[in-house]
């Protein structure tokens, strides 16, 4: 059963790992092989891993699947009235299980609870499948976009996409992908 949760300092490891392999996959068509056979590659992705999720003001969530963490993402505050989804990494082998919608979905939630109207995050241009995911589940593109420049020889456009979340109807539920448990109730 997938479920989400937020994220500890036990997981850490774990979301390294997801991080690079995703890293790899999804990206593989917008940097060259050269990029990824540096020396430095592994330890570049451990450091932004670890400055993405060790840092204030960050909600950071993992994806379970049979126990095992299968994604994460991290949403921060960006400004008085929306919140950043500023990563989200699913293991490749785990493609399609719903973990990303499950992710996004608590974000939202979260966000929404707190008075938060609209969530925004940026999605790599050279990423159909990304920016398919993205308007799958509702989000819509701004019109922003920057530079992704983390290897500057190698820069890739991003696109600014939101989501509208609109109020929280504490009579009625939120709806939920399939097969995402929900914690029990408390008694």
């Amino acid at each position: 059963m997938l479920t989400v949760r937020r994220a500890t300092l036990d997981d850490q490891e774990a979301m390294v790992a997801v991080y690079t392999v995703a890293w790899r996959e999804g990206f593989k068509h917008m940097f060259s092989a050269a990029t990824f056979a540096r020396d430095d590659f592994d330890a570049d992705r451990r450091a932004e891993c670890t400055d993405a999720v060790l840092c204030d003001d960050t909600d950071t969530y993992v994806a379970e699947l049979s126990g095992h963490i299968v994604g994460w993402g991290v949403a921060t505050r960006h400004d008085a009235t929306s919140m950043a989804v500023n990563d989200l990494w699913i293991n490749p082998t785990n493609w399609g299980c719903g973990a990303a919608a499950a992710i996004v979905s608590r974000m939202e939630d979260d966000a929404r609870s707190t008075g938060t109207a609209r969530m925004v995050g940026w999605v790599p241009e050279d990423s159909p499948r990304a920016r398919c995911f993205v308007e799958k589940i509702g989000w819509k593109p701004t019109g922003s976009i920057e530079l992704l420049a983390v290897y500057d020889h190698e820069a890739n456009r991003v696109f600014e996409y939101q989501r509208d979340l609109g109020l929280f109807d504490m009579t009625r539920g939120m709806p939920r992908p399939v097969g995402v448990a929900l914690p029990p109730p408390v008694a």
